[in-house]
C-alpha cells in the first residue's frame, strides 16, 4: 500500500470545480505549489471560470436589453390598440376600459360614477344647422 500524502491542491481543485458547477462563477482556485500538471489544471479551470463568468454577464445584459425592448413594444402596441389611428383619440376599447374601471371604483363605496357622452356627429350637424362651421366662432 502506498501511503504518500495526498496533494492538498487536489482537494481545493475538487471543491472549486463543485462550486463552479453549482453556479458560483466567481470561484477561483488558488495556484500554489510546484508548477506541474495539477497547477496546469487549476490554471485551466480558472481561465474557464473567467470565460463562463464573462459569457454569463453578457447573456444577462442581452436578456435585460431584450426585455426592455419587449416592454417598450408592448406599451406601444397597447397605445395603438386603445387609440384611433386617424385622430389619435381614445377609441371604444379605451372607453370601455375606463367605464369598467369607474364601475369597479363605484362598487367600492366611493363616489357614484358620472358619465358624459358627446355625440360629435350630432354636434357637428347642429352647428351646421345654426350656420356655424365646426371650429369657427360665430
Amino acid at each position: 500500500m502506498n501511503h504518500e500524502p495526498q496533494d492538498p491542491r487536489l482537494l481545493a481543485l475538487v471543491e472549486g470545480v463543485v462550486r463552479i458547477a453549482d453556479g458560483d462563477l466567481s470561484t477561483r482556485i488558488p495556484v500554489s505549489g510546484p508548477r506541474d500538471e495539477v497547477a496546469a489544471v487549476i490554471t485551466g479551470i480558472n481561465l474557464m471560470a473567467d470565460d463562463l463568468q464573462a459569457i454569463y454577464q453578457e447573456l444577462e445584459e442581452r436578456v435585460e436589453s431584450r426585455t426592455a425592448m419587449l416592454r417598450e413594444a408592448q406599451i406601444e402596441l397597447e397605445r395603438m390598440a386603445l387609440t384611433d389611428p386617424l385622430t389619435q383619440l381614445a377609441n371604444r376599447t379605451a372607453l370601455e376600459r375606463a367605464l369598467n374601471h369607474e364601475l369597479v371604483e363605484s362598487e367600492r363605496g366611493e363616489l357614484p360614477p358620472a358619465l358624459l357622452v358627446l355625440d360629435l356627429n350630432s354636434f357637428k350637424g347642429s352647428t351646421t344647422l345654426w350656420g356655424t362651421a365646426p371650429g369657427i366662432p360665430s
